[in-house]
């Protein structure tokens, strides 16, 4: 089986109906039924392809009941199912937009196995920190 990668950054524009056209190059790697959830590691929405939600909601479910208890309440409470439209849209419900700091303008980022979407102030911010030398710090601790 090949693995499929998403990746790349595109920017786009979440419209007045909060729908938002895919990028193709994210679309093509998704699957038709997808997971959008609120991000508990960042101010953004997670996209995932539901083969890979389903391998994240694994990992999930191996938490005891006390230490995942928390971590559900959080995933659980900002999860939904989407399709795209005939367009290519999906549309993202508001108390999403919300939670992410979502308006008009986005970025739209590949991460390898899932997508984020990030309020593009927020995105631009995240990229101006020069944090390199605790990227390259974990990854060799990772043994990379």
């Amino acid at each position: 089986m090949i693995s499929r990668r998403i990746a790349g950054e595109f920017k786009h524009i979440i419209d007045a109906k909060k729908r938002l056209a895919l990028p193709a190059k994210i679309r093509e790697n998704m699957t038709e039924t997808m997971v959008l959830v609120g991000s508990i590691f960042s101010p953004c929405i997670a996209l995932y392809p539901m083969d890979e939600w389903e391998k994240f909601e694994e990992r999930l479910d191996h938490l005891s009941f006390t230490d995942g208890m928390e971590a559900r309440r959080k995933i659980y409470s900002k999860l939904t199912e989407v399709t795209c439209d005939v367009h290519g849209r999906i549309l993202i419900p508001q108390n999403l937009c919300e939670y992410a700091h979502l308006n008009r303008d986005v970025m739209v980022v590949g991460t390898g196995n899932f997508a984020e979407i990030w309020d593009i102030d927020l995105w631009d911010a995240l990229q101006q920190k020069d944090d390199n030398e605790k990227i390259v710090a974990k990854l060799h601790d990772a043994n990379f």
